[in-house]
């Protein structure tokens, strides 16, 4: 299978997190924090990365997953699976 993880800090665990956290609805870096308990810098430096990367959007404050993030979602969760 092809890597589809591009160059990040990040691991794929990580991004697969904060996509599924942020698949049902676009949410603030305070609320993102809160649903995936990670401290506020953590997160703030993680959507910049996921952002930079074209997973996410940021739009009136609120991180929402593109199109590219969805479908490394559903390819990571695919090869998580096997």
């Amino acid at each position: 299978m092809a890597c589809l993880k591009p160059e990040t800090f990040l691991t794929e665990e990580e991004i697969i997190a904060y996509l599924q956290a942020l698949a049902d609805k676009p949410l603030e870096d305070i609320e993102l924090s809160k649903q995936i308990k990670h401290p506020l810098f953590k997160v703030r430096s993680t959507v910049r990365e996921l952002e930079r990367l074209g997973f996410i959007l940021i739009e009136d404050e609120k991180n929402a997953v593109t199109e590219k993030g969805y479908t490394f979602l559903r390819e990571g969760t695919t090869s998580s699976a096997n």
